[in-house]
């Protein structure tokens, strides 16, 4: 297809798919399409997107939400620090978990300083051209195999 380079390609695209024939849909895709949303119309409303909810269910979600964002800020913050015998055994999980991932970070920085700088910086190299390599084989197996 010979084509003019001032043309926006917007336009060609445009043009191409308005000359393309229209194609009816099937009859049982709309009978299909039809049945799924009488479906969908027809659940209960706490199956039903939060946005559907009536405005009560709505405001007791977002109350609700609200309370747990309070309360586990609160036991995190104040419950804690207070010693809050309940809230220490309850939150020793969690405090164990971020204990051992800050032991293995403390670790892996201490592996890190020992690796000489010049290694990071051919591994970043290795890496960008490995990136750049892929990139050229994808653009070369657009160019050359997909156009038709």
């Amino acid at each position: 297809m010979n084509r003019p380079e001032s043309q926006d390609p917007a336009d060609l695209l445009h043009r191409a798919l308005r000359e393309l024939p229209a194609v009816p849909a099937p009859r049982t895709l709309e009978d299909r399409v039809f049945a799924d949303i009488a479906a969908r119309a027809a659940q209960p409303w706490w199956r039903q997107s939060a946005a559907a909810w009536p405005a009560p269910a709505r405001i007791a979600l977002v109350a609700a939400s609200l309370a747990a964002a309070v309360g586990l800020t609160w036991l995190m913050t104040t419950g804690v620090r207070d010693g809050a015998q309940g809230a220490t055994v309850w939150l020793a999980p969690v405090t164990d978990s971020w204990s051992a991932l800050r032991t293995v970070g403390h670790a892996l920085s201490g592996t890190a300083s020992l690796v000489p700088t010049l290694w990071l910086y051919g591994l970043a190299a290795a890496g960008a051209l490995s990136a750049a390599l892929l990139g050229g084989g994808i653009a070369a197996y657009r160019t050359l195999c997909t156009r038709n």
